[in-house]
């Protein structure tokens, strides 16, 4: 990655080495990939229906660890059998949301090979990331990522 000047090698030298550009490269592949799946799964499950908290109700996920254990076995595990009389309410909720979920997401075909959508607002959080990840300014993640089309 030279810099400056307007011929081949005119400028200042690189502070980035080959092997740190290969790294920033890498982070902001795997980075991508992450917020485009997040972003394509957030979408498949709107278009499915599923909400995991109703307005004004606590979110059903914010239990603690040995309530989340109950509301797997029930809610996706199992949940044919019946849900026990003595668990606390906010349980029963989470055990119902879940299985509600399950089933609009069942009906559904998996989005294995969906299309991913683009990073058109995630990019610079990407870039700002990875830049103190790495130690480096966001101009110099920025333009190795340019320099790169297949990110």
């Amino acid at each position: 990655m030279s810099r400056g000047g307007k011929r081949e090698g005119a400028g200042r030298p690189s502070t980035i080495t080959p092997l740190l550009e290969f790294q920033i490269l890498e982070d902001c592949r795997r980075l991508a990939w992450q917020k485009r799946l997040e972003q394509s799964r957030e979408r498949a499950s709107k278009a499915a229906g599923v909400s995991w908290q109703e307005e004004g109700e606590a979110d059903p996920l914010d239990l603690p660890q040995h309530q989340r254990a109950i509301v797997s076995y029930y809610g996706s595990l199992h949940p044919e059998q019946k849900i026990p009389g003595d668990l606390p309410e906010e349980v029963r909720y989470a055990i119902e949301i879940i299985r509600d979920n399950k089933k609009k997401l069942e009906d559904k075909p998996r989005h294995y090979r969906m299309p991913l959508p683009g990073l058109y607002r995630g990019r610079e959080a990407i870039i700002k990331e990875v830049a103190k990840l790495r130690g480096v300014s966001p101009r110099a993640v920025r333009t190795i990522w340019e320099a790169n089309p297949d990110v």
